[in-house]
């Protein structure tokens, strides 16, 4: 299983140390933010292995990283890490003692575990699945099209946007659209738009509502710029509803990324 409350704990002490200081001086919330973070690296998630006879807890690993996805077989725990940078790599860890194997990495990050068995692991990315072995990448194959769409769909609400990377440090939004499923759950669903720079900071928009009583097209917001001084590694956008949120998978500027 994996444990975040090390990083948790860092983001609320930021979030009040950042209220804290604009209050006494006035100055710009983001701009605390990311000096901050540069002062404060933010720890990653931990990684637990727990034996299933009883549920006491065999070893505890720091992943240095955001852990996307996880799983396991006979002999190894598999996690999916996300580090600062976004840069996606497969970890395995033996199952009786914390001693990871060679990371491999993978191209892009939302990278999910579709399947293993005791040699091999599969992983589905936006773009591609690729099968590794002991951190060597088998083969891969790439996804059509229709699969890698720039949005998520959920049973609350969708969010949409056409992802357009100008340079290093713009990108556009184009026709971004809030949608509310209406599940008879009477509430509306909001959206936004997330970056990160390649300094491992991030930042995002402003809420857009859909509000319009279940309409088939949703509240289109046209489009968003996100455009500034730092180059942006990549971005994604965020879907709530209720009281759960969830987010795309994050896209890669081209111009900082080649190849992504």
């Amino acid at each position: 299983m994996v444990d975040g409350v090390r990083r948790a704990e860092a983001e609320i002490a930021r979030d009040v140390a950042v209220v804290d200081a604009a209050d006494d001086t006035g100055a710009d919330p983001d701009d605390l933010e990311r000096a901050w973070d540069r002062e404060h690296p933010m720890p990653g998630q931990d990684l637990i292995a727990c034996h299933l006879a009883d549920g006491h807890v065999r070893w505890r690993l720091p992943m240095g990283g955001d852990v996307t996805s996880v799983a396991a077989d006979a002999t190894a725990v598999h996690a999916v890490v996300e580090d600062a940078a976004g840069r996606a790599h497969l970890h395995s860890v033996d199952v009786t003692t914390p001693i990871p194997r060679p990371a491999a990495p993978i191209p892009l990050g939302g990278a999910t575990l579709a399947a293993l068995d005791d040699a091999r692991v599969l992983v589905a990315t936006p773009d591609e699945l690729l099968c590794l072995s002991s951190g060597t990448v088998l083969w891969r194959l790439a996804l059509p099209e229709s699969v890698r769409c720039p949005y998520r769909d959920y049973s609350g609400g969708t969010v949409r946007a056409t992802v357009d990377f100008r340079n290093r440090t713009k990108v556009i939004f184009r026709n971004f659209t809030v949608r509310d499923l209406c599940p008879g759950d009477n509430f509306p669903t909001k959206g936004r738009i997330w970056w990160k720079h390649t300094d491992g900071t991030t930042g995002y928009g402003a809420w857009g509502w859909d509000r319009n009583g279940c309409g088939d097209d949703g509240t289109n917001f046209g489009n968003l710029t996100r455009t500034g001084t730092k180059a942006i590694s990549s971005v994604y956008v965020q879907v709530c509803s209720a009281d759960w949120c969830d987010h795309s998978a994050a896209r890669f500027n081209q111009y900082v990324h080649p190849g992504r």
